[in-house]
């Protein structure tokens, strides 16, 4: 997240040197990288990664999970 704002801060300052007109291109490009980061980072379809645990299962559980994965 601390990112996203430090990239709105510079294209707004990019924007800022080129024209009044392009403040309101780079709220609109920063606004789409918000909804396609909330979309891929949250996609309730995606199998979880091998890094899931689920709790009371033994270390040779999950090494096992590993090798298989």
């Amino acid at each position: 997240m601390v990112l996203l704002l430090l990239s709105l801060a510079g294209m707004l300052g990019g924007g800022a040197l080129i024209g009044v007109w392009c403040l309101g291109l780079c709220l609109i490009a920063d606004s789409l990288a918000v909804v396609v980061f909330a979309v891929m980072h949250d996609w309730p379809e995606r199998k979880p990664g091998v890094h899931v645990v689920r709790p009371g299962v033994t270390l040779a559980e999950i090494f096992a999970r590993a090798k298989a994965a």
